[in-house]
């Protein structure tokens, strides 16, 4: 679909660059764009399955759209975003028209791709703390961005960017790692008791490297069993049941506490809740702040409670801010 004089680059995760050298008009390059969406989406036979891979694509022109080669693929990055947004399999030119909305999402897919290399990634521990005593449990590594022009964001902010760049493996690697050192560091000091809860994004769990990850991680630091959790959505979990119980299992045999995030929230049933090896459940927010003026919410908080104490799992109400609220988790 190309010609022996364009330029084909990849420029990260699913990403990929095109220059088209000595293009007659914007005819000619929506041509070109239709005939890679056309190879690309043929179907492809793995393992007896046939596959379909859809493409979007975002043009941009010399000298009208930009004249530096970085102008251009930040134009053509806004272009694909939009074909993205209008259903996905087809292209779009760039135009002045563009909502500020996409290219601030093109600062901080660039800038992510930055981010672990210029040190800007930071974690913040948050406790879990025992109801009944306030000791400190454990404590949860939260991912914040130390972005050089709009401050500290929060993941809501940029991992789901993260997730269509491809930038996700790097930065949850980096996430795994740098929780267990500091893990480590306060086993060396002393806090042995401490343990240390990393998120997983949907995206990251279905990775084929996770567990070498995993591994490596707690080899490297000599992380006690028990001491380094790993926490998935419940939903994340529920996407594929049969690949999750063998991933959560071999899990568990790291010695990795593992724990359903966000419960409550999803659509599973306690019959496949049931087949997961999983040490701990986190009651969601919303559930947890309406409490104790709720009664419904109460009545469930209470029902998972008396699960997981039937079933021998921990448990965690998340967004608890309040004595009252400790006391009805």
């Amino acid at each position: 679909s190309t010609r022996p004089s364009d330029t084909v680059a990849r420029l990260g995760g699913d990403e990929f660059a095109i220059v088209l050298d000595d293009v007659e008009d914007d005819a000619a390059a929506a041509t070109v764009a239709a005939k890679l969406i056309e190879a690309v989406g043929r179907p492809i036979v793995v393992d007896g399955h046939e596959l379909t891979v859809f493409a979007s694509i975002g043009i941009s022109r010399f000298p009208g759209d930009g004249v530096t080669a970085d102008l251009l693929l930040r134009q053509a990055d806004a272009a694909m975003y939009l074909a993205k947004q209008e259903g996905r399999n087809r292209c779009r030119f760039f135009s002045p028209e563009i909502t500020a909305g996409v290219m601030q999402r093109l600062d901080i897919a660039t800038g992510l791709r930055l981010a672990v290399a210029r040190d800007q990634l930071v974690l913040h521990y948050q406790p879990a703390v025992d109801a009944t005593d306030g000791r400190v449990l454990s404590v949860e590594a939260l991912l914040r961005w130390r972005h050089p022009t709009r401050g500290l964001l929060g993941p809501a902010e940029f991992i789901h960017i993260a997730e269509e760049t491809g930038v996700i493996d790097s930065i949850g690697r980096w996430v795994l790692e740098t929780a267990c050192r500091q893990l480590r560091k306060w086993h060396d000091a002393g806090l042995t008791h401490i343990a240390v809860k990393v998120n997983l994004s949907p995206l990251e769990f279905r990775q084929p490297g996770l567990l070498d990850q995993v591994r490596a991680a707690v080899e490297e630091n000599n992380i006690p069993p028990g001491a380094l959790g790993i926490e998935i959505t419940e939903s994340a979990a529920m996407q594929e049941p049969e690949r999750s119980e063998q991933v959560l299992t071999e899990m568990r045999a790291l010695g990795i506490h593992v724990s359903l995030d966000d419960f409550g929230t999803g659509h599973s049933s306690l019959a496949q809740l049931s087949r997961f090896p999983i040490q701990g459940l986190k009651i969601d927010r919303t559930l947890v702040a309406a409490l104790p003026d709720d009664r419904k919410n109460a009545i469930i908080a209470s029902t998972v409670a008396a699960l997981c104490s039937d079933l021998g799992l921990d448990l965690v109400g998340e967004g608890v801010e309040s004595e009252i609220g400790r006391a009805h988790v």
